[in-house]
């Protein structure tokens, strides 16, 4: 029986395209995380589902079947058509230009016409070593403001406004570290997005050098710290170097664990392993064992 093994990727694809042939377009997991990644067009969505049509209400129930039934989470991205197309072909192209060797894939989620996830998966970086944390970026020509100015909605920013966006000040920085390239990467999105009206809600980091969280993981650090609640659950899993997505990517991961009878949450909200969910934490005789670390734990707490 799978429980803990990655989703099956071309099942959930042919199940997406028996439901609605081609509504669904680049289809893919992301490696850290193992969520699948699947792209729709703002045209194809309607009020109520139709043929050629989905809905809102159709893709929050197929994110729960595809939960159900093939224990993985799916985000559905959202484009506007022809002119978010091209808007995200334009950032993608500018990402890719200017860090060649620290962005592999970049999207753009529109849950509003004038409000927007990013999806960035970035390579190359060490997560302790500042050395090998480096990036190739352009300076500017000349110095000049670098201030945005938000423009309306559907007023078209000039290229020389875009152009002034996309340069790159390297100054102070000679060794950029990998968080410091990562916050120019998103300022710099948020500034190009800005001149089309359009607002930056939330960036979606992934990336196969950034440290994956694995169920095995979340287990680990139940079995510890048991009872401990979401929030524990998060700091503990950052402390030990994991970099942990968006809020409500813990939240699932941990409902999929319990539906899976691997945990139990308690009346209080806290977290506890089952009996089956023991079964599958690695343990030894090391210091390093989860048991100890567990005793531990429970030393402390009682300290």
């Amino acid at each position: 029986m799978r429980i803990l093994t990655p989703p099956d990727l071309v099942k959930i694809e042919e199940y997406l395209h028996t439901r609605h042939p081609t509504l669904f377009k680049n289809i893919h997991m992301r490696a850290t995380d193992d969520i699948i990644i699947a792209t729709v067009y703002d045209s194809d969505i309607d009020k109520k589902a139709g043929k050629g049509k989905t809905s809102q209400r159709q893709l929050n129930y197929l994110k729960k079947i595809i939960r159900d039934r093939f224990f993985a989470d799916i985000e559905f991205l959202i484009l506007e058509g022809l002119h978010h197309e091209k808007l995200e072909a334009e950032l993608n192209a500018f990402l890719m230009e200017f860090f060649p060797d620290n962005v592999k894939t970049f999207f753009l989620s529109f849950f509003r016409p004038q409000q927007a996830d990013a999806w960035i998966e970035v390579v190359g970086f060490s997560e302790s070593s500042r050395a090998e944390a480096t990036v190739t970026l352009q300076p500017p020509q000349k110095k000049a403001s670098t201030m945005v100015v938000k423009r309306p909605p559907h007023e078209k920013p000039t290229q020389a406004q875009k152009n002034e966006v996309m340069k790159i000040n390297t100054s102070g920085i000679s060794e950029p570290s990998r968080n410091e390239v990562m916050k120019i990467i998103e300022n710099k999105v948020r500034q190009f997005l800005d001149l089309y009206g359009i607002n930056l809600r939330y960036v979606h980091w992934s990336g196969i050098e950034i440290k994956p969280i694995s169920f095995i993981a979340i287990l680990r650090v139940i079995k510890i710290s048991s009872p401990v609640n979401e929030s524990e659950i998060s700091a503990m899993l950052t402390k030990k170097g994991y970099s942990l997505p968006q809020p409500p990517w813990l939240y699932k991961k941990l409902e999929i664990l319990r539906n899976r009878k691997l945990v139990v949450r308690n009346r209080n909200g806290s977290y506890a392993l089952t009996t089956m969910g023991l079964g599958f934490v690695p343990h030894n005789r090391e210091r390093s064992s989860s048991d100890i670390e567990r005793a531990l734990a429970l030393g402390r707490k009682k300290w």
